[in-house]
């Protein structure tokens, strides 16, 4: 009979993030991505060879009116030889904003003796868009401010990466993740939009180290991430 071991992770984790404000799809990613580097780079999209599904809910100062919501739902696996694909949704509501983003993502891995690298893509849509709004006594029905608002904007998105381990114990990765966005919907008004011209990045760098005779692992990795203005 095969045996099973159930290893214990214990994540040692240095997280500097670079920004002067987050965008509201930052959220969906919570603090999953230091066990789940694909929420950041697409290149680590069925990097291990099996199936994985994640999905999480976050809910920030629960007893505050439109406090933070967010939920996100992700698959990503192995196909054919070298070739992985991966779907993420993800939805983000605070008080009256509304983002909704869906995202596709596809890795090739390239093996070398001691080293595997995977190159991936990533392409998605998000929409932005107010809501409960329409019957506040207090807002005017006519703003076209607002209903340009109400209607929201619709934005294509598209990243690449690079993700890698070494004798399967090094890991490292770069990515882009907001590399590409262009406007699928046109806004009249004088709605601020986020600055297109900045990109972000992501570098991750971790070790694996096994403590025999103990079945665990300690990862201590470090993640350096600056996210668009």
């Amino acid at each position: 009979m095969q045996s099973y071991i159930l290893s214990a992770i214990l994540m040692v984790i240095i997280s500097t993030g670079i920004s002067n404000s987050l965008m509201g799809q930052e959220a969906g990613y919570f603090n999953h991505q230091f066990l789940q580097p694909i929420l950041f780079n697409p290149g680590a999209t069925g990097f291990q060879g099996d199936h994985q599904l994640l999905a999480g809910y976050k809910h920030n100062w629960s007893d505050f009116e439109g406090a933070p919501r967010t939920f996100t739902a992700l698959y990503h696996g192995s196909f054919a030889n070298n070739l992985g694909l991966g779907f993420q949704v993800l939805t983000d509501k605070i008080g009256v904003e509304n983002l909704t983003h869906g995202q596709a993502n596809f890795a090739y891995r390239i093996p070398f003796d001691d080293l595997v690298l995977s190159v991936g893509l990533s392409a998605g849509v998000e929409t932005h868009k107010i809501t409960d709004v329409q019957n506040d006594p207090l807002n005017d029905p006519t703003d076209p401010l607002l209903n340009e608002a109400i209607d929201g904007y619709t934005l294509f998105d598209g990243g690449i990466g690079l993700y890698g381990e070494a004798n399967e114990k090094l890991f490292f990765g770069v990515s882009f993740p907001n590399l590409v966005k262009n406007r699928l919907t046109d806004i009249s008004g004088d709605i601020n939009l986020p600055e297109f011209d900045n990109f972000s990045y992501a570098f991750l760098l971790g070790y694996r180290f096994a403590v025999e005779n103990y079945d665990f692992t300690i990862e201590p990795s470090l993640i350096v991430k600056k996210s668009p203005l």
